[in-house]
């Protein structure tokens, strides 16, 4: 499930950009 949290952090990093 790890893998879930990287992966909205990963988009919100995205979105941020």
């Amino acid at each position: 499930m790890g893998f879930s949290l990287l992966h909205i952090i990963l988009r919100a990093l995205w979105i941020s950009t």
